[in-house]
């Protein structure tokens, strides 16, 4: 909430920025699965809250998405996508990787172990009924993740290469979380805390950004 706060504050202004915070306190689901199921994805996002904070400093921003994925895999990785950007690219790798020191000593201590558990498990994991693809036939399961996988590979090539504006940004990580909700294995009610701060940052951001008064002011945004 503390960020979200603070990132609509730095581009709309404070008034929506409490309105902002206001909403995602609000909602019953992200209070029950954070107090009553003791669900600890939201760890990772407010990591992710804090690279988005930091956009225009590269390292602190790899840092902050680097620390997230040794949280957990998903979502940084799907939001690290629109992060990318070729002004401080190799700060921003460079601050990526001291945020995953964590994984790498883990990996060093366990590697059989890591491997199973963090990438094979989400890779090789049986298809459950809460997903549309459950009882599907192999040629489109495998069609679908390729697509998806497309998807990404295209999102990262525009991130890296056009000149997106903040908000842009936002609206392709809230793409890229939820399209890889709708084809991944499984999707339960706890990866809804991944896409609702980033929903209403969209939308905040999108539909009140204000216009920039000079070429200068734009270059900023």
């Amino acid at each position: 909430a503390l960020f979200l706060f603070l990132l609509c504050r730095r581009h709309i202004g404070a008034a929506l920025g409490l309105l902002a915070a206001t909403l995602y306190l609000s909602s019953p689901l992200v209070i029950f699965e954070s107090y009553n199921q003791g669900v600890n994805d939201m760890v990772g996002m407010v990591f992710v809250l804090g690279a988005l904070l930091c956009l225009r400093r590269p390292f602190w921003a790899g840092l902050l998405l680097g620390l997230s994925l040794s949280c957990k895999l998903m979502p940084g990785v799907l939001v690290g996508v629109a992060l990318v950007r070729r002004r401080g690219f190799l700060r921003y790798i460079a601050g990526g990787l001291l945020g995953c020191l964590p994984i790498f000593v883990f990996l060093y201590l366990a590697p059989k172990a890591f491997l199973n558990n963090v990438l094979f498990f989400p890779m090789t994991r049986l298809i459950d009924n809460t997903s549309w693809l459950y009882g599907q036939k192999t040629v489109l399961i495998r069609w679908v993740k390729n697509a998806f996988l497309g998807v990404g590979v295209i999102s990262l090539g525009l991130a890296f290469v056009l000149k997106l504006k903040t908000s842009t940004r936002l609206l392709l990580a809230f793409f890229l979380v939820t399209a890889s909700l709708f084809n991944s294995a499984a999707v339960h009610r706890n990866y809804f805390v991944w896409w609702y701060p980033i929903l209403i940052l969209s939308l905040f951001l999108g539909a009140y950004h204000p216009l920039p008064s000079s070429p200068d002011e734009e270059a900023a945004v």
